[in-house]
């Protein structure tokens, strides 16, 4: 089944971010059809995975199977010869404005459903309560690390940045004990060492 008649027909089940990977297919179907699932997820900042499972939603097996739709509907409109030469289409200001909040909005409610209100409390108590807390995060997770910080620092004055940047891993990781709580913050090829000076201080 084509990919506007499936649209038309399933749309109202989507969730909102899936609406919107929707609107904006809809509307760049030419370029879409000669795009990978990781380059479409590029442009709309959002995750391979929520590329498929957007496929996936609308009726289609996986990207490839949609893509292919794609494809064959385009052959249709212009034949083979009319897709030689297109250039693909930027994303509008509109469209990235669009994907960037579908996106914010979209993790900070998988996070939320991710972590039952119990498991919420009992991170914050522990926080709360700790003797100092140590945040780690490196490379492009250090603005994070920072503001976090600062933040716990404002309410709380008992927190510290940890990195490796530091140079004195093995004397300041003697300094952590189970009264203390550690929180790691990890961003692409910087979550192994995120992972691993938690490891150590646990």
């Amino acid at each position: 089944m084509e990919f506007t008649a499936l649209l038309r027909e399933r749309f109202s089940r989507l969730t909102p971010s899936q609406q919107m990977i929707a609107r904006y297919i809809e509307r760049n179907k030419d370029r879409v059809a000669f795009m990978t699932a990781r380059q479409l997820a590029a442009v709309m900042n959002i995750s391979d995975a929520a590329i498929v499972r957007f496929s996936r939603a609308v009726g289609y097996e996986g990207y490839a199977h949609m893509k292919e739709s794609l494809g064959d509907a385009l052959i249709e409109r212009t034949g083979a010869s009319g897709i030689l030469h297109r250039e693909p289409a930027l994303p509008s200001e509109t469209e990235l404005k669009e994907s960037v909040f579908a996106n914010t909005s979209q993790l900070l409610k998988a996070t939320a459903e991710l972590n039952e209100g119990r498991i919420v409390s009992a991170v914050a108590g522990r926080i709360a309560a700790a003797r100092r807390i140590w945040v780690s995060g490196n490379g492009t997770s250090f603005s994070m690390v920072s503001y976090l910080a600062m933040q716990l620092n404002h309410f709380l004055g008992n927190t510290e940045v940890f990195n490796i940047g530091h140079g004195d891993v093995a004397d300041r990781i003697l300094q952590v004990n189970e009264q203390d709580v550690f929180i790691g913050i990890g961003w692409e090829r910087y979550i192994p060492y995120a992972i691993d000076l938690m490891r150590l201080a646990r």
